[in-house]
């Protein structure tokens, strides 16, 4: 694959601080300290919303254009 198949996560930029929150989960911060990012993510952009790259090499999250054209994961909760 061509390394640029991506996907909507919950994630989500408030008030342009930089700090980026799952929507889902109550609206947990992030963990800065989870390599949850792909490299040189996050990275100033005109994007807040938050994307899994799920093709290689670069496999992670990234900032973009919430206008972007992505598919989009659902959260389910897990059976007892």
């Amino acid at each position: 694959m061509g390394g640029n198949l991506k996907v909507w996560v919950s994630g989500l930029e408030r008030n342009c601080s930089g700090d980026y929150q799952w929507c889902s989960a109550g609206g947990e911060q992030f963990d800065k300290s989870q390599a949850l990012w792909a490299e040189n993510e996050p990275r100033k952009s005109s994007g807040s919303c938050v994307a899994l790259a799920v093709d290689a090499p670069n496999v992670g999250l990234s900032v973009e254009n919430c206008n972007s054209n992505y598919s989009f994961v659902c959260e389910a909760m897990p059976e007892p």
